[in-house]
C-alpha cells in the first residue's frame, strides 16, 4: 500500500491517526473529518503532527489542511483549539538553526534578513547541542556525496556538491527564505567533511555508523562495541548455548555502555553507569518499577519512584535498547554474524515487548563488501537532520 501511494498508483489514501506516527508519504493534501477520537478530542501536538504530513518532499515546502466542521459554531472552536497560531509549534531545521547559532556566534548579534553573510565563516561549534547537530551533518553529508568528491583535493568541487545537497533540504529553504547564502553553511561543510573523511576513510563504516542513528562518536563506540562481541563469541562459543544467555546478554549490555549517548543519560545527575547491567537484568526478567525501585534506590539515589521510573523509560527502554540495536545492526553488516533468538530480541526485551527464542546464525562464505544494504528495524531517536 506504502509503494503504491508513493508510486503515484493510489491517489487518495484513507486512514487513522495511526498514519501520523512515523510515516513519510508524498501527500498534498490532508482532510480531517473529525477531532474526536474514542469520546476525546485529539491533543493539538497529534493534530499538527498528522497535519505535518501535507506537502512533499524534495518537491514542496507546504501543503492543505482542511479541518471539516459541522456548523459555524464548531468552526470556530476548531479554529481557536487547531489554528490559532499561539498553539502552532514552528517547525524549524536543525540545519537552518544551526547556521543561525553559529552565524551569531561570528557576529557577536543575530543576522538579520536579507543581511549579506556571503563571505562569512563559520567557527566550529562549542556548545553540546551544537556540536551534536554538526556531527549528524558530517556524517549523513559524508554518506550522501559521492566517494569520489569527498576524496578530491578540490575544494571548490566539495563545496559546490555541498551546497546542491544542503540546497534541497527544508533548512536550505529556510536560510534561503531570510535571504541568507548557504555558501558559509556549504564551506563549513566541506570542511569539516574533509576533516572527518581523513578520520573515517571506510565507507562501509560510514554507512553503518549512519543506519544506527548515532552521532559520529557514539557510531565508532559501536563499531569498536561490536568488533569486540565478535572477537568474544568466536573466542567463546559456548555463549550460544541457550544455558549460558544470561552471560551472553550482560556482555552486549555491558559493551553498550561504552557508547556516548547512552553514557550521557546514564550518568546525568551523577548515577553510576555500573547500574545500567543488573538493573536492565532485573527488568528484562520481568521485575515491576516498584520492585527495581525498592532495590536500586539507593544505588540511583533517590527515594522518589517516579525518578526511577523516568531512569527506566528514558536510560534502560530508550537508549539502552537504542544502543544494544544498533551493535547488533553493525554485528550483521560489518562482521556477517546474524543474531537470532534471545539475542535479536534483546532490544525488545529491553522495550518490555514479545520475543522468540534460538540464538546466532553467522553467515557462510560471507564478506562484508559483497552484502546488500539491509538496515536493522528503526528504534526511537534517530536524527534526521537533513529533513
Amino acid at each position: 500500500m506504502e509503494r503504491a501511494y508513493r508510486d503515484g498508483v493510489l491517489r487518495v489514501l484513507c486512514a487513522t491517526s495511526t498514519l501520523s506516527q512515523g510515516m513519510n508519504l508524498p501527500v498534498k493534501t490532508v482532510l480531517v473529518h473529525s477531532t474526536w477520537r474514542n469520546q476525546e478530542q485529539i491533543g493539538v501536538r497529534e493534530f499538527w503532527n498528522a497535519a505535518g504530513r501535507a506537502g512533499r518532499a524534495f518537491q514542496e515546502t507546504e501543503g492543505h489542511v482542511v479541518l471539516i466542521a459541522k456548523d459555524a459554531e464548531d468552526a470556530r472552536k476548531l479554529r481557536r483549539r487547531y489554528l490559532d497560531k499561539g498553539n502552532i509549534e514552528p517547525v524549524l531545521s536543525t540545519i537552518g538553526a544551526l547556521y543561525h547559532r553559529l552565524a551569531s556566534t561570528r557576529l557577536g548579534a543575530r543576522p538579520a534578513p536579507g543581511q549579506n553573510l556571503t563571505d562569512l565563516e563559520l567557527p566550529d561549534p562549542e556548545q553540546e547541542d551544537l556540536t551534536d547537530w554538526a556531527q549528524g551533518l558530517d556524517l549523513q553529508l559524508l554518506t550522501m556525496l559521492a566517494e569520489e568528491v569527498v576524496d578530491t583535493p578540490d575544494q571548490q568541487l566539495l563545496e559546490d556538491a555541498a551546497h546542491d545537497l544542503l540546497a534541497h533540504t527544508l533548512g536550505g529553504h529556510q536560510i534561503g527564505a531570510q535571504d541568507w547564502s548557504l555558501k558559509p553553511l556549504a564551506q563549513f561543510t566541506a570542511r569539516r567533511v574533509t576533516a572527518l573523511a581523513r578520520q573515517l576513510p571506510d565507507p562501509a563504516a560510514r554507512a553503518a555508523i549512519l543506519r544506527t542513528g548515532l552521532s559520529l562518536q557514539g557510531g565508532l563506540d559501536a563499531i569498536t562495541a561490536a568488533e569486540q562481541l565478535a572477537n568474544t563469541l568466536t573466542e567463546h562459543p559456548g555463549l550460544l548455548d541457550p544455558a549460558t544467555w544470561p552471560a551472553l546478554r550482560d556482555t552486549v549490555l555491558t559493551a553498550a555502555t561504552k557508547i556516548q549517548e547512552l553514557r550521557r543519560s546514564a550518568t546525568a545527575k551523577d548515577r553510576p553507569i555500573g547500574a545500567i547491567v543488573p538493573l536492565a537484568g532485573d527488568w528484562i526478567a520481568g521485575w515491576t518499577h516498584r520492585e527495581i525501585h525498592s532495590h536500586y534506590q539507593l544505588l540511583l539515589a533517590t527515594k522518589d519512584i517516579t525518578v526511577t521510573s523516568d531512569y527506566i523509560d528514558k536510560v534502560i527502554t530508550q537508549d539502552l535498547a537504542w544502543a544494544v540495536s544498533s551493535i547488533l545492526q553493525i554485528l550483521e553488516t560489518r562482521h556477517g554474524i546474524t543474531p537470532e533468538g534471545p539475542l535479536a530480541a534483546l532490544p525488545a526485551m529491553l522495550l518490555r515487548r514479545r520475543h522468540r527464542p534460538r540464538l546466532l546464525r553467522r553467515q557462510p562464505g560471507h564478506h562484508p563488501a559483497q552484502r546488500g544494504h539491509r538496515p536493522g528495524r528503526a528504534l526511537p531517536c534517530s536524527r534526521a537532520v537533513l529533513l
